[in-house]
């Protein structure tokens, strides 16, 4: 699809795993992979990561779903929630 991508790391990721790129888009993405729901700690770290990062959006993927609370902090920041229905 175009998009560069930059692993961060696991220590010291300031709340993302991956920054991906394209032209000079970037991109801010946490990636969970739980059989659980994930709460808005992961939204936070991936909204973070914006300013960190300078990007321009973030995203949170995860194999499970999200709670609530998650899903209201994504709608007023901004953030893009891709759950395991949709992948």
């Amino acid at each position: 699809m175009g998009y560069s991508v930059e692993v961060t790391g696991k220590t010291g990721a300031q709340g993302v795993g991956l920054i991906t790129c394209r032209s000079e888009f970037k991109i801010a993405v946490e990636a969970k992979c739980y059989a659980d729901t994930v709460g808005n700690s992961a939204v936070q770290k991936a909204y973070a990561g914006i300013a960190y990062y300078r990007c321009d959006r973030c995203i949170v993927i995860m194999s499970g779903d999200f709670m609530t609370g998650a899903r209201e902090l994504a709608q007023s920041t901004g953030c893009q929630l891709i759950g395991g229905h949709q992948l």
